[in-house]
């Protein structure tokens, strides 16, 4: 999703010039690759592009193979495979994965009712699911590209026979349910077809309290990481500060709960507390503990944080913090952060480890595959 934003208002300039692109997704691995499915990559006429399918192995040959879609209109699935004979191997892949790549024309296209989807979705923070056929024996009846959306029990397809879209629709609730992209074959009729059903997920939001210098990195790398930030402080930021993010100014404890009204929590929302004021901090972690976010980060030493266990007592919140295991204080990974940049780095990457159920640990200790 960190690209979507950029994709989509790229292909809404292109479609006000009458012009074209190429969306270049992943739908099949099997074995090691860089990127998984669901991974997009938009090719500009130029040879230009926006996001990445794979470390750098594949890139040159999907914008080549682009440029004819490109030209002709019509859809190219292509399959890297390092163990296979079948041509379509241009590159070393660096991981040894066999890769499937569905290359479509924009706009006119499925492509662009899939990706005005997943940009509606990302909007509100919605979760759903998409089923996108990649290869089919009858493209005539059921082309490549087609789409079925779901979210929340309702479904929209393109008209499939009643057998097919049971079929999809289970793919489509699976993927809804575990969070985890999966391909679906379908028999049906004497033919077959392949299609990738993918979760759809609200981007991480990142809600930092406060405004000092140390807020800036972690503010700046959110950002770049692609998640969804938001500022509120008693002051704004420094004129030089390496963002242009706006900055919601409170004044009152009243404020915060007033913000917080404004911007609802979710379990892929993170708040890092980071005032440098006591009471400040105090009256955010009372405000945010009815709303459960994903990630309460708190900044500052541990006897700092026990002075506001005993606070919260006071005010009937200790019961409410003591079931909430999502409270972080001292926020961040140990990795021996001491300047303001480290710090961020600790801290987004606790962030990302929790909310995406990870240890946060490094992977050459991790049993099994890297990805879920």
């Amino acid at each position: 999703m960190n690209n979507l934003n950029t994709i989509m208002q790229t292909c809404h300039s292109i479609n006000q010039a009458d012009g074209c692109a190429a969306l270049a997704t992943v739908v099949r691995v099997q074995g090691s690759a860089y990127r998984r499915p669901g991974t997009r990559m938009l090719i500009l006429p130029d040879g230009k592009s926006i996001g990445s399918i794979s470390g750098g192995c594949l890139e040159a040959d999907v914008k080549s193979r682009a440029a004819e879609v490109m030209r002709t209109g019509r859809s190219d699935y292509v399959v890297y495979d390092p163990s296979s004979t079948n041509g379509d191997v241009v590159a070393e892949l660096g991981c040894k994965g066999v890769v499937g790549v569905l290359i479509e024309c924009l706009p006119h296209s499925p492509a662009m009712e899939g990706l005005q989807y997943l940009s509606k979705c990302s909007e509100s923070r919605q979760s759903a699911s998409m089923v996108t056929v990649y290869r089919s024996e009858a493209p005539g009846r059921f082309p490549v590209g087609s789409r079925l959306l779901f979210c929340e029990g309702n479904a929209i397809s393109a008209g499939y026979p009643a057998a097919i879209q049971s079929l999809l629709l289970e793919a489509a609730r699976e993927a809804f349910r575990s969070g985890r992209p999966h391909t679906v074959s379908v028999q049906h009729g004497g033919f077959a077809l392949e299609a990738l059903a993918e979760p759809i997920v609200p981007p991480i939001r990142l809600i930092v309290a406060g405004a000092g210098d140390d807020a800036n990195p972690l503010v700046r790398i959110a950002e770049e990481t692609g998640w969804d930030v938001v500022r509120a402080a008693w002051q704004s930021p420094h004129p030089l500060a390496c963002t242009n993010l706006p900055t919601t100014l409170l004044h009152s404890a009243s404020e915060i709960a007033a913000f917080i009204q404004h911007n609802p929590m979710d379990a892929r929302t993170a708040c890092v507390l980071m005032n440098h004021n006591y009471q400040r901090d105090l009256d955010w972690l009372n405000a945010l503990l009815p709303h459960s976010p994903g990630y309460i980060g708190i900044l500052g030493p541990r006897k700092r944080y026990e002075q506001m266990v005993a606070d919260l007592g006071k005010t009937g919140q200790l019961t409410r913090l003591s079931e909430n295991q999502r409270v972080f204080s001292p926020a961040g990974l140990d990795i021996a952060a001491e300047t303001p940049v480290e710090i961020a780095l600790a801290i987004l990457a606790e962030i990302q480890a929790v909310i995406c159920g990870a240890s946060g640990g490094s992977l050459r200790n991790r049993i099994g595959s890297i990805h879920a």
